[in-house]
């Protein structure tokens, strides 16, 4: 029987240190995947030579785009936008095409740079159909206007359409700038 109780001892006893031995003793550490955001789009102006690069800072300007009219009374409705020396919007070519060259989801907003002579009213819109809409959501004349939102990298390009109204503006010529701003 003393050879049971010693062998049953030394079972235990080398269950035990086994037991200790593999004790299990943890040190957590926390990895950290970094990937930079790039806001970044492409504005693209019907045949005006390619696309212009957003930049961090204001600078990077585009071929100018005018309004004109040949009425002598200085009044029309719907005047297209129209690259200078180039081509006119038109039904399926907006004026603006913007490109999320990015990896996030960005909105773009337009705004000008000084209000507009009240003789004048710029609109806008994401279909040719409703470019000439003057509701004040959609005029570009208040601070700044939503032309995409939720724009995300793998999306089509989105294009903007511009259209100008005079209502007595006979013998005046306006410039102002448009900046289109991503955030």
């Amino acid at each position: 029987m003393k050879r049971i109780q010693i062998v049953v001892v030394a079972i235990l006893s080398l269950f035990l240190l086994s037991s200790i031995a593999s004790a299990t003793e943890y040190v957590e550490t926390e990895l950290w995947f970094n990937v930079p955001s790039v806001v970044a789009f492409t504005l693209t102006l019907p045949s005006a030579g390619g696309a212009t690069e957003s930049t961090v800072a204001l600078g990077t300007f585009t071929t100018d785009v005018e309004f004109n009219t040949t009425a002598t009374d200085g009044t029309q409705a719907t005047i297209e936008a129209n690259v200078v020396g180039g081509t006119a919007q038109s039904d399926g070519i907006p004026i603006f095409e913007y490109d999320n060259i990015g990896t996030v989801n960005l909105d773009i907003n337009v705004t000008l740079n000084a209000t507009l002579p009240a003789c004048m009213n710029l609109s806008g819109g994401t279909a040719f159909a409703t470019r000439n809409v003057t509701l004040i959501a959609d005029s570009i004349q208040a601070p700044s206007i939503n032309v995409v939102t939720a724009f995300t990298p793998t999306a089509a390009a989105q294009g903007y359409y511009l259209s100008a109204t005079y209502v007595a503006c006979a013998g005046q010529t306006v410039k102002r700038g448009l900046t289109s701003r991503a955030d």
